[in-house]
């Protein structure tokens, strides 16, 4: 039995196409009740398979997207690697891979100064148990236009990888704009 239904599916369209569209609104295209929609919707949350969130043009913001390939020494390194750096609000899709290289970074940097920064002072290539890495500034992207760019609720004095901003040169003689995540950043994030 599939997760979800026809029914389900005009609704995950209808949102993609418009995520701001209301309940009754959602309700008339479908042709059920907003109550309706509304169950459906929360079943398709509570399962996992749907999240409703707001998402940001990287294009808009001026942001610059590097993908980062990384080996990994062994499953306990590429443990502690992902856990140091899964909230990083640089990071847009962090994932596993199959094969010599065991680990993508897609993250975002507001200019030429932080994507230095990312890839060499507080790199997660730095990290213990990285046997090589490849970086890869990217081009144009095609699809899509908006991606989930994490913005901080509340600064704090040291990043979630755990590397405190103010204590770096690069941010200090302000070639880098520091972490998003962090007290004195300069970005737009």
């Amino acid at each position: 039995m599939s997760l979800i239904d026809k029914v389900d599916r005009e609704l995950i369209s209808a949102l993609q196409e418009d995520g701001r569209l209301s309940l009754t609104q959602l309700g008339r295209r479908l042709r059920m009740s907003h109550v309706g929609v509304s169950r459906r919707l929360r079943r398709l949350i509570e399962e996992g398979v749907v999240k409703v969130q707001a998402n940001l043009s990287h294009e808009a913001l001026r942001m610059k997207l590097v993908a980062v390939l990384l080996e990994v020494e062994g499953r306990k390194q590429l443990d502690e690697v992902c856990r140091r750096f899964s909230e990083c609000p640089r990071m847009v899709l962090f994932s596993t891979l199959i094969g010599g290289l065991n680990l993508l970074a897609l993250m975002v940097a507001e200019d030429e100064s932080v994507l230095e920064s990312i890839t060499t002072t507080c790199a997660i290539r730095e990290s213990p148990g990285i046997k090589r890495t490849e970086i890869y500034l990217m081009g144009e992207v095609l699809t899509p236009k908006f991606l989930p760019l994490k913005l901080a609720k509340r600064r704090k004095r040291q990043a979630p990888c755990g590397r405190i901003c103010s204590a770096c040169s690069r941010f200090e003689t302000m070639r880098c704009l520091g972490c998003p995540a962090v007290e004195g950043y300069r970005g737009p994030l």
